[in-house]
């Protein structure tokens, strides 16, 4: 058989029962959905997940496909991935026969899709119980843990997410839920009164809030004609006719009609994923740009909540290479416009905000073409639609605000232009600016390996604070500095596989005099009145201060 006709499947992204990142090299297994309903569960071989370069990886006679744009995956048979080592433990823990577990796991990590080929919502727990970690704990010598209150194994668990002890305590509570096998069970989705399934009058007022553990589906009952619900083992999930393939998923049960909100673009796609930030109640905002595009907004609800979250709902392969661009909101603080500049030539999209005390922030790509500037006041939130056409999480997002002033009620002072870099830039670097007064507190994140410069976050006055470059909140390592009167800046530039970098080494001080070290290339400023620009791309780093 030619590799054009060989059946393919979409790799999954993280596992159908710990919800963890299937990384390269990790043993896996699939298991393959059917479009019969009694069929018995359909497991792949045991094979280790395949590098993203590798386009000929094959598994039971069928293509394990990364393609961004694969024609074949779009009529693939539906498929969830397993850790292997999930699927031993669950096995050993949920005391049932080898076929009822089997078929167990099968419905479970499927049924975690609201209907086939949904792709898998990255929504957190509520839980924080840790009731088997004193068995799991036994049996893989780490009995001191037994005997840690909940409050620090919480902090740990923050601190090492990834770690195989959480994923295992993950499939250890799955494995202990009451779970009673049946057949599945097919009834119209009209004749269902209640299964966390509500019957609303009208639609629901829009209240700007939104959830990180649950996600909805509102629609009118005329467009639910047709769909049927399919309980199994307890769990249900829609099924969708050919033709039913709009329903827009929400993060909000309160959502704002389409009608209501304003798109910077209008996105194609049938089946899209509303998240719904609710600004008044943020601590900032990071943007994941590639290729001069937003591929997704995390939102900050707290100090140490973490945009390292967002990384399942990216493929493995493109992780590495989007720039998280932060933008810091101060509790203290009113966001009193949004905007998108969006550029006529080069594409992309950069995120404009005006605060009450802070000023105007502008993020996103450089440019010196033509663009359109789209501005609201008074924004009650920030809209992020998603595109759910396969294949899930390629595509760049859609920026919008709900607001209740009308768009053309009042034209809000424009933002100014992104100042031109004083050195030619590629095409995808990226730029944003900070104040150089008035600072209290500088933290300098720094990349774990070669020390560089990433970013810079900045405290002021009256709990404002701005960000430029790259701050990588629990990610990357960074250095604090208090009450700082001088920054040093020294560049560096290296070649690795002939390619040159020009990377930066930043530090701040209180009193003048040059960081002494084996680089003489160290250069000082005084802060006072002015700004901080900086421009950032993969190869190089440039920052000029403006006082």
């Amino acid at each position: 058989m030619s590799l054009s006709l060989t059946p393919h499947v979409t790799l999954p992204p993280s596992c159908g029962l710990c919800e963890d990142l299937i990384l390269e090299g990790d043993s896996a297994n699939l298991f393959l959905g059917s479009d019969k309903p009694h069929a018995a569960p359909a497991l792949t071989r045991l094979f280790n997940y395949p590098s993203p370069v590798l386009s000929s990886y094959k598994v039971n006679g069928l293509r394990l496909c990364y393609g961004r744009s694969c024609k074949l995956c779009a009529a693939s048979p539906e498929c969830a991935a397993v850790h292997h080592h999930c699927f031993i433990v669950y096995v050993k823990q949920c005391r049932l026969a080898l076929q009822d577990a089997l078929d167990s796991i099968r419905t479970i990590v499927l049924y975690r899709h609201p209907w086939a080929k949904f792709p898998l919502l990255d929504l957190r727990s509520s839980s924080r119980a840790y009731n088997f970690l004193a068995d799991i704990a036994e049996e893989s010598d780490l009995a001191r843990l037994r005997s840690l209150p909940n409050e620090i194994l919480h902090i740990i668990r923050l601190l090492s997410p990834d770690a195989w002890l959480w994923r295992t305590q993950k499939v250890f509570a799955l494995a202990h839920q009451p779970r009673q096998i049946s057949k599945i069970q097919a009834l119209p989705l009209q004749n269902i009164a209640k299964w966390r399934v509500e019957r609303l009058q009208q639609w629901p007022g829009s209240v700007p809030q939104n959830s990180k553990r649950q996600a909805f589906v509102i629609e009118p009952a005329a467009n639910l004609r047709g769909i049927e619900a399919q309980i199994k083992n307890g769990l249900l999930r829609l099924h969708l006719s050919p033709s039913q393939k709009n329903l827009t998923v929400r993060d909000t049960p309160n959502p704002p009609q389409l009608s209501d909100c304003y798109f910077a673009k209008m996105l194609r796609q049938k089946q899209q994923y509303l998240q719904v930030v609710n600004l008044a109640n943020i601590q900032g905002l990071t943007f994941f740009y590639l290729d001069r595009s937003i591929y997704g907004v995390y939102a900050h609800t707290c100090i140490r909540d973490y945009a390292i979250f967002i990384r399942k709902r990216f493929p493995f392969i493109r992780q590495e290479y989007f720039f998280w661009i932060y933008i810091p909101i101060s509790s203290y603080d009113e966001i009193i416009t949004v905007g998108f500049r969006l550029y006529k030539k080069e594409g992309g999209c950069s995120v404009m905000i005006r605060t009450k005390h802070s000023g105007d922030t502008i993020i996103g790509p450089q440019s010196c073409g033509r663009f359109v500037d789209l501005c609201y006041t008074q924004p009650s939130a920030l809209l992020v639609r998603h595109s759910l056409t396969p294949p899930y999480n390629h595509w760049p997002v859609d920026l919008g605000v709900y607001t209740s002033r009308r768009v053309n009620d009042h034209e809000p002072r424009p933002f100014s232009r992104i100042p031109s870099p004083p050195v030619k830039v590629y095409n995808t670097t990226y730029f944003s600016s900070a104040p150089t007064c008035g600072i209290l507190k500088a933290y300098v994140f720094e990349d774990n390996t070669t020390g560089f410069c990433r970013g810079i976050l900045f405290e002021y006055e009256g709990y404002i604070r701005r960000a430029v470059g790259q701050c990588r909140l629990g990610v990357d390592r960074s250095k604090e500095y208090k009450m700082p009167s001088f920054i040093y800046i020294c560049s560096f530039t290296t070649i690795l596989d002939l390619q040159r970098f020009n990377k930066l080494e930043i530090r701040f001080g209180s009193q003048p005099g040059l960081p002494q070290g084996d680089n003489e290339n160290w250069e000082g400023w005084r802060l006072g009145p002015g700004s901080i620009h900086f421009w950032f791309s993969k190869y190089d780093d440039i920052m000029r201060i403006c006082c």
